[in-house]
């Protein structure tokens, strides 16, 4: 009689972006535990702190991650070109190249900065990781670990909320599916 071969056990790939996980924990009651990949939680980390520290366009802009400006700008021009005076309807609204050399001017580097002065900010702007669980965790692993949450905000859609309690063991599985996890407390942003 033949040996058998071995049984090979099928090892999920998880892709290399996707392989390094960050865990932190956000106070409340109750405490929620808040997963990113580690390069969108350092993307995330870059723009808090561009948000809370800028004091000027200028600083705003240098202080984002690589290619996220044009992010900014793109949701700063489509809510002014769509903004429309009292009394007026959109297809009544044109924009010469003077009303965009003026609304430019506004986002000049010695321009004053607020996040408020974002489109979007805080609800749509800067994207929200627990929106986006399911593009990192399989939906098998985060049914078992967190609910999905409706917001009270209709227009910001459900997210996924994953207790304390429950985090270790998260993690716990996503290790035994190849991921490496790591908790931290010093990243802001999430």
């Amino acid at each position: 009689m033949a040996p058998h071969a071995p049984t090979r056990r099928r090892v999920r790939q998880t892709p290399p972006d996707q392989q390094w996980l960050i865990f932190t924990t956000l106070e409340g009651d109750p405490a929620e535990v808040v997963v990113r990949t580690a390069t969108d939680a350092i993307h995330g980390h870059q723009i808090f702190v561009a948000v809370e520290t800028a004091k000027t366009w200028g600083e705003f802009r240098a202080l984002l991650p690589q290619g996220e400006w044009t992010h900014v700008e793109d949701a700063l021009f489509q809510a002014w070109r769509y903004r429309v005076p009292s009394g007026e309807s959109h297809s009544s609204v044109e924009r010469d190249d003077t009303q965009i050399s003026d609304w430019w001017t506004r986002y000049q580097d010695d321009g004053p900065f607020s996040a408020w002065m974002i489109p979007g900010f805080p609800l749509f702007y800067p994207r929200w990781a627990q929106q986006h669980l399911t593009d990192i965790i399989p939906p098998s692993v985060l049914k078992r670990y967190a609910t999905l949450t409706p917001s009270a905000n209709p227009n910001q859609g459900p997210f996924w909320r994953i207790l304390e309690t429950r985090g270790e063991a998260l993690a716990t599985a996503l290790r035994r599916r190849g991921h490496h996890v790591e908790w931290v407390d010093f990243l802001q942003g999430f």
